[in-house]
């Protein structure tokens, strides 16, 4: 194979699997439609970035979730709310909403 059909051949499988990576980032997954890009060659490493995409947004979700959890805490321990806002990177609206 010429260097030139494999330089096609690898940039049409990057396109690809980012085509892929697109779909899955959205807040609706549909993983089936997802799989329909991709050839089963490229399928695992699609099927890898599908499991970092959840695994980030599970993290995210969860220190998000930490944060709340702490400047609840904070309130209910009279600090000021400026300083809670500082500390917990929440807006002075988001703490007035717990």
């Amino acid at each position: 194979m010429k260097n030139k059909d494999k330089k096609n051949k690898i940039e049409n499988r990057y396109d690809k699997i980012n085509k892929f990576v697109k779909l899955i980032s959205s807040d609706k997954i549909d993983i089936k439609e997802a799989l329909k890009t991709l050839n089963q060659e490229d399928k695992m490493g699609g099927m890898m970035r599908l499991i970092n995409e959840i695994e980030e947004r599970g993290e995210k979700k969860g220190i998000e979730k930490g944060k709340r959890e702490l400047a609840k805490r904070m309130l209910l321990a009279n600090f000021d709310i400026n300083q809670i806002s500082d500390i917990t990177g929440l807006s002075v609206e988001e703490l007035g909403k717990l």
